[in-house]
């Protein structure tokens, strides 16, 4: 019987001891999976929080924008762009401004040309000037001869189909003229005197 007992005591010891490392075991996994549970959870939170705070930043920025005027919105965006826009609307009414005259003067039919370069003809006449438009005058010859300076017209291939006072003044002309070989081209041409020096041409007008 003592045998007995012994056997049956180291039997139980046996079972206790795997029992204890068996619930040690068990205690130790469970321990494990609660950690690495509460990392996981804790990330996500921390993640979740994160995302929450981005979310209201972004939804407060929109807020502010939506709220602003639409000038006050775009001022500061792009100040270059706007400097640029503005050059280029006047770029663009300059253009407008050129094709209109362009327009005018296609609609006139007048082509006008100012010579910088011409100078007075010269003259035959002394004492004080007086303009004349009698065609046997030697003031209505120099007047001829200024505007076929001024046409590149030479008087015997010249048309006269008007002489006149410009504008009421003694020292101011205007004559209107064709070439035989264009009859249907007029050139309207203006002419100034110069004390001593004779008419000078200012302007022409092609029609």
């Amino acid at each position: 019987m003592a045998k007995d007992q012994h056997s049956r005591l180291k039997s139980r010891n046996k079972k206790r001891k795997a029992n204890l490392v068996l619930n040690s075991s068990i205690a130790v996994v469970l321990g494990l999976i609660v950690i690495v549970g509460s990392i996981i959870f804790f990330n996500n939170d921390k993640t979740n929080i994160g995302s929450s705070d981005n979310d209201d930043e972004q939804t407060l920025a929109e807020q502010h924008l939506a709220s602003l005027e639409p000038d006050e919105a775009l001022e500061g965006k792009d100040s270059d762009g706007e400097e640029a826009n503005s050059l280029t609307d006047n770029e663009v009414d300059k253009e407008e401004r050129e094709a209109q005259e362009a327009a005018n003067d296609s609609a006139t039919g007048e082509d006008e040309s100012v010579n910088g370069s011409w100078e007075p003809i010269g003259t035959t006449q002394t004492g004080e000037h007086v303009s004349s438009y009698d065609e046997n005058s030697v003031d209505w010859e120099e007047k001829v001869k200024a505007i076929s300076y001024a046409t590149g017209i030479e008087e015997s291939n010249m048309l006269i189909l008007f002489i006149g006072n410009h504008e009421n003044s003694p020292h101011k002309s205007v004559g209107t003229v064709s070439s035989f070989d264009d009859l249907d081209t007029e050139y309207k041409v203006y002419l100034e005197w110069v004390d001593q020096k004779g008419w000078k041409p200012v302007k022409v007008e092609k029609n």
